[in-house]
């Protein structure tokens, strides 16, 4: 199961004051809590990802690492496997490999930069990086949602679930 985590708002108050939010982080663990109790997952199964507009670049990611990744990691009993750094390159890539497009109005980029098509890029990355499995987005911004996507082969039913709860 993937716990994609936003930062601002969501586990910390915000970059210039990364204060840590206790009352969200107390009901995100209880979510998570849940959900490993609904789908039978086990604490070693649970993978942490940082979906943060907060972190766009090498030196944000550095910062990160240095002073939040391992408190958070310690909270949540589990470790990060991918921090993703959002910036225009990096949503042009995804959107490209997704959509095959090669360019797009600056107007979409600006709007995906300021978070508001969150749910679409999460949706996106999972479908391109964690199919097949359960991904979570915990986010101040987006509705709370379920979606289940099947893909069906000659010998398989595979499916990806894509949720995302409101903190």
């Amino acid at each position: 199961m993937n716990i994609f985590l936003d930062l601002e708002e969501t586990i910390i108050e915000d970059w210039f004051n990364p204060f840590f939010l206790e009352n969200k982080i107390e009901k995100i663990k209880k979510d998570i809590f849940l959900l490993k109790e609904i789908n039978d997952i086990e604490d070693d199964e649970i993978n942490l990802i940082l979906f943060s507009f907060a972190v766009t670049n090498k030196h944000n990611e550095e910062i990160f690492i240095k002073t939040l990744k391992k408190e958070i990691e310690e909270m949540f009993n589990s470790k990060f496997i991918k921090i993703y750094k959002f910036n225009k390159e990096f949503i042009f890539s995804i959107l490209e490999k997704s959509w095959k497009i090669k360019t797009l109005p600056t107007d979409m980029i600006s709007d995906i930069l300021m978070g508001n098509e969150k749910e679409t890029l999460f949706e996106i990355i999972a479908l391109n990086d964690f199919k097949n499995e359960i991904n979570i987005l915990f986010d101040d911004t987006v509705k709370t949602t379920k979606k289940e996507i099947f893909e069906k082969s000659l010998f398989s039913r595979e499916k990806t679930t894509l949720i995302t709860i409101k903190v």
